[in-house]
């Protein structure tokens, strides 16, 4: 076989001794754990191939792979959509993660499914020189859900929340489900703010 050089191996391969690149992830067409391929070059995401539709399959320098997820979407297989923000003077989020700022005063609808039974509107008070998220309103198939501020509140109130208008007992992060649980609504107070700007 001939002197390879820095960073190559010889093989022998269709009766000829031959240099090539040295592959420290797998020797083909046995692989490691996280690649495939006849190099052993292309990601293997397994469980998580297609990486749920919200992500692409990607390698690393160590022979691993990993789904790298689209913007809005997060878990090791690109489950999970990211919480969008909706707080302040409104500082608004799209679902596919367009920021902005809207100040005008009313009931609007923020996203509404032509597909199935899910909306949601949400209502803008006015309050000294600016408009403020005062209300949520969630369509979840056969429910309503509405996220209300109260009236007149402490720093460390949380919203009301009432589903199908019965007022619910809040903690510090409540879980309910809806539609045969494939929708859940996630309730927390991030890190138990009691200042008056931390509402979300």
């Amino acid at each position: 076989c001939p002197v390879c050089g820095n960073g190559e191996e010889p093989i022998w391969t269709n009766q000829k001794c031959l240099c090539r690149k040295i592959n420290n992830c797998g020797v083909p067409p046995v692989c490691v754990t996280g690649r495939r391929g006849s190099q052993c070059d292309q990601p293997d995401c397994w469980p998580c191939q297609g990486c749920s539709g919200n992500g692409v399959c990607v390698t690393d320098s160590s022979c691993r792979s990993r789904c790298l997820c689209r913007r809005r979407w997060q878990g090791r297989c690109c489950e999970r959509r990211r919480r969008i923000c909706m707080c302040g003077d409104p500082h608004l989020e799209t679902l596919d993660g367009i920021e902005f700022d809207y100040f005008g005063i009313g009931e609007f609808w923020n996203c509404k499914s032509i597909a199935n039974d899910f909306g949601m509107q949400i209502r803008f008070f006015a309050y000294n020189g600016a408009s403020l998220t005062g209300a949520v309103a969630l369509k979840l198939a056969d429910n309503v859900v509405t996220i209300t501020t109260p009236p007149v509140s402490l720093p460390g109130d949380l919203p009301r929340l009432r589903i199908n208008g019965a007022l619910q007992n809040l903690s510090t992060h409540d879980i309910f489900a809806f539609a045969n649980d494939s929708i859940k609504l996630n309730v927390f107070n991030p890190g138990n703010r009691t200042d008056s700007d931390s509402v979300q």
